[in-house]
């Protein structure tokens, strides 16, 4: 193996670069220091090489395994010049003179490199013992300085080996050093270790105290909400009732009242007279016919909303349902949805926020009514108030700019203008614009003055209008459209 004359830079572990010669850094490569498979700076070429990828350079140890380092991307300074040319070629050539007669000695140099790797190698076991270390090198010099004067002559090398020889004892010297303070280092750590551990288990047993009352706290409070829920029915029933009968007579509301807080004193003294609660109860029979009959009148002036499971709710990123239309009234109340959620109905193609969906978010009336012996809530939505699907061009003009797309839904409150696509210059809430929808669905064209409330780049596009004022002729074009739809619906159904 040919012995390479020029110098390299290395990385060294405190990020410092330091230059080497080829056979300092073939020691390097055998004691292990180096990774044949890092990169070293060739001062030559001014290129970074692994020495593994240089043939014929260096010896790479049996059984190294290839790692990836990352290649630097930087360029060290060149080193300085202190030669000239001519000399650098005598130099070349006294080297190139010297390798041969390395060669030839090799069985003797090869037996100094082997000592020295086992130098180099037993230097990290015996970190306490420095001053042994230091007797046996310089007992290893000797025997070097007596090879060397009889090579005196032939291998002027070897001069330069006692100088690299030398330049190693500083490194073990100076590795002896950092791995002192190491180990200063790591004995602090473990002792932080320690600590860190001790408190660790601590903060656990604390954890799994309070993780215990906690569950204690959530099992407590579930029953708890459990009786609330049947509680908050039972008032929900009440509550219904006197809404109403507040709409249909205020005869009838104190009356419902009095009935109520009847039942309530008398719940709270059940030692009362029972005479007293069944004279209530018998009354409470007699307003069942008033009832049925302020019910049919509820249902000609309102729509009831379907009641049926079909929809459904897109929750920590699972589609859940199908649910009626009192469990998703139950889980708005209960907040465990809210306007952001996304729902749909079975029928729907996209889905959509809650707080856009008119059922959803409409003023309802409640009715509650017992059905084999189980309570059965019914929803009614005002005709007048309902927002009926619609499907028809629509013009809306905002700052003298015309705006072409589709009334998607239309009401008597105001209606949604789907629109290919949401420009800046018409996102401005509260600014009052004129809508055209042309006759083909309704009776006759509609004109009116609306106001921009809300704005949608989301699917569908659009824009959420509210309409600040129509005359009578207006509105019975709309509520004529509206109670067809829901007419349609009821012979479907």
């Amino acid at each position: 193996m040919k012995i390479k004359s020029e110098t390299y830079i290395l990385r060294l572990p405190n990020m410092m670069l330091k230059t080497f010669t080829g056979m300092a850094v073939q020691s390097l490569l055998n004691t292990g220091e180096l990774d044949p498979y890092d990169y070293l700076f060739v001062n030559s070429s001014r290129e970074w090489l692994r020495p593994a990828d240089m043939e014929g350079v260096f010896q790479i140890p049996i059984g190294s395994e290839e790692k990836v380092f990352e290649k630097p991307s930087f360029m060290p300074p060149p080193s300085p010049v202190s030669k000239s040319s001519s000399d650098d070629h005598e130099l070349k050539q006294k080297i190139e003179e010297l390798s041969r007669i390395l060669e030839q000695k090799e069985s003797v140099i090869n037996a100094l490199k082997e000592t020295r790797g086992k130098l180099e190698k037993d230097f990290y076991k015996i970190v306490f013992e420095k001053d042994e270390i230091k007797t046996e090198l310089e007992t290893q010099i000797q025997v070097e300085e007596n090879i060397r004067t009889e090579l005196i002559n032939a291998n002027i090398e070897i001069e330069e080996l006692n100088e690299q020889i030398q330049n190693l004892e500083k490194q073990v010297d100076d590795l002896l050093n950092i791995k002192d303070e190491l180990l200063e280092i790591k004995a602090d750590l473990d002792q932080k270790y320690i600590l860190l551990a001790e408190e660790l288990d601590e903060k656990e047993q604390s954890f799994n105290s309070y993780k215990a009352d906690n569950q204690a706290l959530e099992e407590r409070l579930d029953e708890l909400e459990a009786s609330n829920q049947k509680l908050l029915k039972k008032q929900s029933i009440y509550r219904d009732y006197i809404k109403n009968e507040k709409r249909r007579a205020d005869t009838f509301e104190s009356n419902v009242n009095k009935l109520n807080e009847g039942i309530i004193k008398l719940k709270s003294l059940r030692k009362k007279d029972q005479i007293t609660i069944q004279n209530l109860e018998d009354y409470k029979k007699t307003q069942s016919t008033k009832e049925a009959r302020e019910l049919n009148q509820l249902i000609g002036d309102s729509f009831e909303i379907d009641n049926s499971a079909h929809w459904y709710i897109e929750m920590d990123g699972e589609v859940k349902g199908p649910f009626s239309f009192h469990d998703m009234k139950s889980l708005q109340k209960y907040g465990k949805i809210d306007n952001d959620t996304p729902v749909k109905k079975s029928h729907d193609a996209f889905w959509a926020s809650a707080g856009r969906d008119f059922e959803l978010t409409a003023n309802l009336i409640t009715h509650s009514e017992v059905v084999g012996g189980k309570e059965v809530f019914r929803y009614f939505v005002s005709r007048a108030e309902y927002r009926a699907p619609f499907h028809g061009a629509a013009v809306i003009q905002i700052d003298g700019k015309d705006y072409t797309g589709f009334c998607t839904s239309l009401s008597s409150g105001g209606a949604f203008i789907e629109l290919a696509s949401l420009e800046e210059e018409m996102i401005h809430k509260g600014e009052i614009a004129q809508l055209r929808i042309n006759a083909g669905t309704l009776s006759e064209d509609l004109e009116a003055t609306v106001v921009l409330r809300n704005f949608s780049k989301e699917k569908p596009c659009g824009i959420g209008l509210q309409f600040q004022s129509l005359d009578d002729e207006q509105r019975n074009v709309i509520l004529s459209y509206v109670s067809s739809y829901l007419e349609n619906i009821k012979k479907t159904a």
